[in-house]
């Protein structure tokens, strides 16, 4: 209930700034031009709130905090003419370059968020877990690769990186490539200090899952340093049948040994229906069990896995030290970095849109407001420095999105401008309101196929 709570507050305090942000860019740029505003409003809807400036713009907060607009004089959309003294300040009497500076300024404001956000997350730092990776399961292309537990990732793709954000993201660029795809990976073994290139062939990878599970899929986990003591055994469940009982340690599943809890839940998950052997220490003496896992449906985005349990919970354990860092940046690499993760999540939105369009990537990918209110909710819970990054991301989708040539987007607008440079003139009301159509069921069925694969994750 505290998620839910949380995942709301969350989504309506991020699309609500993010939006007004947004839309204050346009109308700032509108009033360093001489363009009337009259409305600037937030959210859409029954107006909560509502009051004017000296200027005459009327300003509106909705109760439904899901966008947000900002309305220009424009004499073609007056039911009345326009006063002699007010038509040097309606947007269609000026030059196509200030409209396209006015159009520019919301997504600019949004990327300009972005950065201050991102600023602030990288000079305060944030505890993280460094890149060192779990056992990698059999048959995955980790471990085809030759990677092993406790090797630490220090570059990928030939770039540096240093947190499983970075990993992700360099995963994610190759998603929906076609033909044969390695990954080249830098490991430095803990053990001995040395670095060495390991090359992933991750062809089909992302079929398996979604944007949450790509790396497990692949192999790649963070390590688990914690030892397999049973916490808690459910009633009635195949564990408890069988005898096992809370403060057990595995220690062998088929023989294997058990360094961790992440080998136990990998492995009893993979033998559904199976007969398993488990090695257990019980007050320092070895015990023998057989246990035949349950079998449970686990939905995902792209089919629904089978998957084996046998009705046991391990204790939840804060993450040892030397499994954490923490970096903060001064002003100036602050900034750089700051600009190199917009671009890197500007060429990443690009790219994902752009093999959606071009079929090469399923549409499953789409998120929508109960996805991000999940991501909201979730950032929320691990503190404040995560919610800002959260919110730094979404601002630059958002600023990303909206230069999209959509005509209700801002691209839509833009498109306009360069039509109207191309003929001379304006395009038409009939035109634009062709358009406008066209960009309403574009979006619509956008948001709808968002919105079916929120559901379908839950």
């Amino acid at each position: 209930m505290l998620l839910i709570v949380q995942s709301i507050c969350g989504f309506i305090i991020a699309t609500s700034v993010l939006i007004a942000v947004h839309e204050w860019g346009h109308f700032w740029m509108a009033r360093l031009w001489d363009i009337k505003v009259l409305r600037f409003s937030i959210g859409f809807g029954p107006a909560l709130l509502r009051w004017f400036d000296k200027l005459g713009t009327e300003y509106t907060i909705c109760w439904l905090p899901f966008g947000g607009y900002v309305k220009l004089l424009d004499e073609a959309e007056q039911e009345q003419e326009v006063a002699l003294i007010e038509k040097p300040l309606a947007v269609n009497n000026k030059p196509v370059w200030v409209k396209v500076l006015v159009i520019l300024a919301g997504p600019l404001f949004n990327l300009l968020l972005a950065l201050f956000l991102y600023v602030i997350v990288f000079m305060v730092g944030n505890e993280e877990l460094i890149l060192c990776i779990g056992h990698p399961p059999q048959g995955s292309p980790a471990a085809i690769a030759g990677l092993k537990e406790g090797f630490e990732l220090v570059a990928a793709d030939n770039r540096a990186i240093s947190t499983w954000e970075e990993l992700g993201v360099v995963f994610f660029k190759h998603i929906g490539e076609p033909g044969l795809l390695e990954i080249t990976l830098a490991a430095k073994d803990r053990n001995t200090g040395l670095t060495k290139d390991y090359k992933i062939v991750a062809s089909k990878w992302f079929d398996k899952g979604d944007e949450r599970t790509f790396l497990s899929n692949v192999g790649l986990k963070p390590f688990d340093p914690f030892p397999a003591v049973i916490a808690k055994v459910a009633a009635g469940l195949p564990a408890d049948v069988a005898g096992i009982k809370a403060g057990d340690k595995i220690i062998k599943i088929n023989n294997e040994l058990i360094s961790n809890r992440s080998q136990v839940i990998e492995l009893i998950r993979a033998k559904a229906k199976h007969l398993v052997f488990l090695e257990i220490e019980r007050n320092k003496k070895i015990i023998k069990k057989t246990v035949t896992p349950l079998e449970k449906a686990e939905e995902a985005p792209s089919a629904e896995q089978r998957v084996g349990f046998i009705g046991i919970e391990f204790a939840k354990a804060a993450w040892p030290s030397f499994l954490l860092q923490h970096k903060s940046l001064s002003v100036i690499p602050a900034v750089k970095k700051s600009m190199l993760k917009i671009i890197d999540y500007s060429q990443l939105t690009i790219s994902l849109m752009g093999k959606m369009l071009t079929g090469t990537l399923s549409l499953r990918y789409i998120g929508g407001p109960v996805s991000i209110a999940e991501q909201a909710g979730q950032s929320i819970q691990n503190g404040w420095i995560h919610f800002v990054s959260f919110m730094a991301l979404i601002s630059v989708n958002l600023g990303i999105l909206n230069v999209m040539p959509v005509p209700i987007l801002d691209g839509g607008q833009l498109l306009y401008c360069v039509l109207e440079v191309l003929r001379g003139k304006p395009l038409s009301n009939l035109a634009k309101t062709i358009g406008q159509w066209i960009g309403v069921i574009i979006v619509v069925g956008f948001m709808s196929v968002a919105l079916y694969n929120d559901l379908s994750r839950w």
